[in-house]
């Protein structure tokens, strides 16, 4: 069977005082029945002795079959919430196989990009099944994911006569630096800054939200200054 196999050992000696088994991977047993685990691939002679007024012995052979040797890598090493890997999966000699993202998706490709919403250390799996012997393998490895901010604004008013002052209300999470860029040409890196717009016209406003670890969110809105 695919590792692991546990073999159940049942004996049926008569006539004997003393016994004892050699589990063939080091191991041995006085049990008269017992249950044995072997997870290495590999044959393994199973000897069970007995005594009495002689001595006597029995052998058995368990083969432990193998999955296939696979791994996977992913790029890049690290990235925020909302940015993709592309995971590489070294796979051969498989009859199928299949990607578990520890965030409750999945994927039947080999070379799956896969996007994690939120941040957190994810251990992700691939498993896959020889075309041999039908035994499979599981191969994990952790992916570590950034948080990243979410940006939102609120610019009060939103509009009217020039030369109209705007305030703009910053309601961004996880971030740690603000840049705007308020559509005439002027910026600011304050967190809530004020604004004056002295030409008519209708403005696009960008925030631009920035966290410790270098992921960036963005959020926009208009703002119309009439003319008089």
């Amino acid at each position: 069977g695919c590792a692991p196999v546990t073999v159940n050992l049942t004996q049926y000696s008569t006539g004997d005082t003393t016994f004892y088994w050699d589990l063939g991977d080091g191991n041995v047993s006085n049990l008269h029945d017992l249950a044995w685990t072997y997870s290495v691939p590999g044959t393994y002679t199973i000897e069970l002795f007995a005594y009495g007024c002689g001595f006597d012995s029995y052998t058995a052979e368990v083969t432990v079959l193998s999955g296939p040797p696979i791994d996977f890598s992913f790029t890049p090493v690290t990235a925020c919430a909302g940015e993709p890997f592309q995971f590489t999966g070294a796979v051969a000699g498989v009859s199928s196989l299949s990607w578990d993202f520890d965030d409750g998706t999945s994927s039947v490709l080999t070379n799956p990009s896969h996007v994690f919403a939120t941040s957190g250390t994810f251990e992700v799996a691939l498993t896959a099944t020889a075309i041999n012997n039908g035994c499979s393998t599981t191969v994990m490895h952790p992916v570590s994911v950034s948080a990243t901010p979410v940006a939102a604004f609120t610019p009060m008013p939103d509009n009217g006569c020039i030369d109209l002052e705007v305030a703009f209300q910053n309601t961004t999470t996880g971030a740690d630096f603000s840049q705007w860029t308020f559509g005439d040409g002027n910026t600011s890196a304050s967190t809530a800054p004020f604004h004056t717009y002295t030409e008519a016209g209708t403005y696009d406003v960008l925030l631009v939200a920035e966290a410790l670890n270098g992921c960036i969110d963005t959020a926009f809105a208009q703002v119309v200054a009439h003319p008089r």
